[in-house]
């Protein structure tokens, strides 16, 4: 199962604050979703430090939640990928032992 940051297939989603790219998604709903793991795009390259997503350059949606303290706190950097020229996926996966916080 997954949630579709844009709402196209999340009800929920689509009448939070905001057009499709620029929502301001609500973690207290990806929390009651269970959410384990995150990608998102960015069109450069994401900035990683110890494991973490410290920055990237996509979509509002994805920037404001990528600067998230539930995001920063709670996930890590699983994988990078760049399927495409100017075109980066990162997918983060919630790191277990931090769920306490």
């Amino acid at each position: 199962e997954f949630v579709d940051l844009g709402g196209v297939t999340d009800s929920r989603v689509a009448n939070m604050r905001g057009d499709h790219v620029d929502r301001e998604i609500d973690v207290a709903y990806l929390e009651e979703r269970g959410v384990t793991d995150v990608v998102l795009h960015s069109v450069r390259r994401p900035f990683v430090q110890d494991g973490r997503l410290r920055h990237i350059d996509g979509y509002p949606t994805e920037r404001r939640l990528a600067r998230r303290e539930w995001l920063q706190l709670r996930f890590r950097v699983a994988r990078l990928s760049r399927p495409a020229a100017g075109y980066w996926y990162v997918h983060l996966t919630r790191d277990s032992a931090l769920d306490s916080l």
